[in-house]
């Protein structure tokens, strides 16, 4: 045995451990920032996804509201706020109200009820069947209201959810020379029925927010709709995005 082999001293032993611990620690910290960058990358890919879907679906409702084939329904816009709107359309012939039919052959081409066809709403009329108007707003799918339930974060489609995790929900309403109608700078803004008469295209906006709390911290939490109005703002480090759309509304004032 070699009496003058020498061990690892104490100072040497703690100036490894610090070394290593140093390491460890840089190299956790860099595995952890890349977890939260995934999770970030993922929350706002499903958020945009969402968020775009939700915008797709209601522009599609509201693109069609006053459809009216024979003049006679009197269909169009009922009410209209920048957090509500409620609209009819005549798209479904002869259905009535309980969706059985009216044993009536609305468009006289011999075939009673072709409407049947096309439920549930939304419909989408098929060229084979005529009979999809009846010059009545009194079916299923005919009146339609979208409106926002700050309680529970969720937009409505009349009883059903459209979307959750939404933080604002705002309306704008414009007339044919793109001038926004309503009282400009109130909070909330409900139309007049002079001023719902006048509307010809509709600016949607949506605020949505992830389904949980990313690691990555949002500085700007400030969303304005196209008119530079404050729908929403809030600051504690959720990721929130905002989508907004201007929809025009072709069957409404079609002169």
């Amino acid at each position: 045995m070699n009496l003058n082999e020498k061990g690892v001293t104490l100072l040497e032993l703690l100036i490894a451990v610090g070394i290593f611990s140093t390491v460890l620690g840089l190299t956790g910290a860099a595995y952890v920032n890349n977890l939260k960058s995934s999770v970030n990358q993922q929350e706002l890919s499903q958020l945009n996804h969402n968020l775009r879907a939700t915008l797709d679906f209601m522009s599609n409702d509201i693109k069609l509201a006053g459809l009216d084939p024979t003049g006679e329904a009197k269909a169009g816009i009922e009410s209209a706020t920048n957090s509500e709107i409620t609209f009819t359309l005549d798209i479904t012939g002869g259905l009535g109200v309980d969706g059985k039919g009216d044993g009536v052959d609305n468009d006289d081409d011999g075939i009673v009820d072709e409407g049947k066809i096309i439920v549930p709403a939304p419909p989408t009329p098929d060229p084979s069947a005529p009979e999809w108007y009846d010059g009545k707003t009194d079916s299923i799918g005919e009146k339609i209201t979208y409106k926002f339930d700050a309680s529970s974060n969720t937009i409505y489609r009349n009883t059903d959810k459209v979307a959750s995790h939404i933080e604002a929900l705002n309306f704008v309403y414009l007339d044919k020379s793109g001038v926004e109608l309503g009282t400009p700078d109130v909070v909330v803004k409900t139309l007049t029925t002079a001023q719902i008469s006048q509307i010809t295209s509709v600016q949607l906006t949506i605020v949505a927010r992830a389904n949980s709390r990313p690691y990555l911290k949002q500085i700007d939490a400030s969303f304005k709709n196209q008119m530079e109005d404050v729908i929403f703002n809030k600051n504690d480090g959720v990721l929130r995005k905002m989508g907004t759309i201007t929809i025009a509304c072709r069957n409404l004032n079609d002169e």
